[in-house]
């Protein structure tokens, strides 16, 4: 049970880290309005920092808390978390603004970003367990 904790806590953060950086590229335009000294380019730095830190983190918290080969299950359990995420940021802060709506490529984009993250995920599973023998 304390295992199955674990691996959700994870998978927690696995999605929230996703969440803040796909909304962060999402909401340019939002957090330009709103925040003045919000740009582009500070917020393709910030993008950049939170997933070379949110790797690293990743990496030290999988090496020590997942046991076994249960944790290539994360590859997929971070979704349901991060859909749940999308649809509070939502429900909380809706788009009143027309000018606010990202653009509808973004969708595919997102799809690709999704497909590529769970293999991304699979990946620091498989270093940290490899490594951690």
């Amino acid at each position: 049970m304390k295992n199955v904790m674990k691996l959700n806590m994870i998978a927690f953060f696995y999605g929230l880290i996703l969440f803040i950086q796909t909304e962060l590229a999402l909401n340019v335009y939002r957090l330009e309005r709103i925040f003045k000294w919000f740009t582009y380019r500070f917020d393709s730095i910030l993008i950049i920092v939170i997933f070379f830190i949110s790797t690293i983190i990743f990496y030290v918290i999988s090496k020590k808390l997942c046991i076994g080969k249960i944790r290539y299950s994360l590859s997929i359990l971070w979704i349901p978390y991060y859909i749940v995420l999308i649809f509070l940021f939502a429900y909380l802060f809706p788009i009143t603004y027309p000018g606010d709506k990202p653009a509808d490529i973004l969708g595919i984009v997102l799809l690709g970003i999704y497909f590529i993250y769970s293999f991304y995920i699979h990946m620091i599973n498989m270093v940290s367990f490899y490594w951690n023998k």
